[in-house]
């Protein structure tokens, strides 16, 4: 088992990494026997792994209840969210009740939020079957639930008690989810360690084949990076910010398209975008560039439809990094050199013309 410490001041707290280890839960949170723990999921992610994790609290006389949130993203509404803070009322739940958020993002977003929303703050612990929330949205506390007008717009920094990555529950997920994945693990790698970014180029296809060796070493790589950032900078105030490379356009796109196009999926586009953006500049080697693009073209992304470029940058507008003077946009220079530069209106808009005519008529599939 590799345990990764993310370090916060009297709220430091254990990432724990490793094949089966969901078998060692009740051990892992053996402070918590003697109290009632809420699981949330949802039902097409508990269907396969129902017998394994109930029979395990059971032959330790666990107190738990299963709460099922709804499907997709619609788990992340207000309606649904206060739906279940009256069912947590009604099953008689305190201060002193745990939460495990068993599922991927969606489910370890919107735990989060009610965890710290529900009587000012429970424990909870994050449990991610997804490679996506494996690698990134697990670690470091931010939760959120979505509004009529955008992704994520209400949301806390609130840090879990710790974060259980099994990567047996990559079994159960399709292949497509593995390649949505690879956007989040390659922001770090473009970001932070080219060497990583070489890495993971020669080694795509055991990644798709889920080699058992090169999943814990590339989940373990994104997760110490993550805990790292977060560990200097926890509210996203410095270098955290960083981190939502490829974003600011990612979450727009996911939006706009109904989320026909998945977050992953999405932040692949917002890091192809910033990078288009980063080389037109001549901030970015062709060399690097076409690193980049190339890689991205392995991982079958979903063609784009055309794109109505103002209600993506009303979209843009609506982010946590936008202010009254433009859009806060993380570029590179070069692999391991990020940068922040503000973007008006009318540039952005040039840039999305061109991007799209780019991707649309010039970027062939291999």
């Amino acid at each position: 088992m590799k345990t990764i410490n993310l370090n916060l001041t009297g709220r430091s707290y254990p990432i724990w990494i490793d094949y089966g280890i969901t078998d060692k839960i009740v051990f892992l949170l053996r402070s918590y026997k003697n109290t009632k723990w809420i699981i949330f999921t949802q039902k097409s992610i508990f269907k396969f792994w129902n017998n394994r994790i109930t029979s395990i609290l059971d032959s330790n006389n666990i107190d738990y209840k299963v709460i099922f949130l709804e499907e997709g993203e619609d788990a992340k509404s207000i309606d649904s969210v206060s739906r279940i803070y009256n069912e947590l009322i009604q099953i008689g739940c305190n201060r002193e009740t745990i939460f495990l958020g068993i599922g991927g993002g969606v489910v370890g977003d919107t735990t989060g939020f009610i965890a710290s929303t529900f009587m000012r703050g429970i424990s909870y612990f994050q449990v991610p079957t997804s490679m996506l929330s494996m690698v990134d949205s697990s670690i470091g506390g931010k939760t959120a639930i979505n509004t009529s007008r955008g992704k994520n717009m209400v949301g806390s920094f609130f840090q879990p008690k710790g974060v259980i990555i099994d990567p047996d529950f990559l079994e159960t997920i399709a292949g497509k989810e593995i390649f949505s994945a690879m956007s989040e693990v390659v922001k770090y790698s473009i970001l932070f360690d080219k060497f990583f970014f070489s890495y993971l180029n020669k080694n795509l296809e055991k990644i798709i084949e889920r080699d058992q060796k090169t999943l814990m070493k590339i989940i373990s790589k994104c997760c110490e990076l993550k805990a790292n950032i977060v560990s200097i900078d926890e509210f996203d105030n410095g270098k955290r910010k960083l981190l939502n490379f490829g974003h600011t356009f990612g979450h727009a796109l996911e939006f706009n398209s109904n989320l026909e196009i998945d977050h992953g999926q999405s932040v692949a586009y917002g890091i192809l975008f910033a990078t288009f953006y980063s080389f037109n500049e001549k901030k970015l080697s062709k060399k690097n560039f076409d690193k980049i693009f190339n890689f991205f073209k392995k991982i079958h992304l979903p063609k784009l439809k055309k794109l109505k470029f103002s209600s993506l940058l009303s979209l843009m507008k609506n982010d946590k990094k936008s202010d009254n003077d433009g859009i806060n946009f993380v570029l590179i220079k070069d692999m391991g050199q990020p940068y922040i530069e503000k973007i008006n209106d009318e540039k952005i808009i040039k840039y999305l013309e061109d991007f799209y005519e780019h991707i649309s008529y010039k970027w062939t599939k291999p």
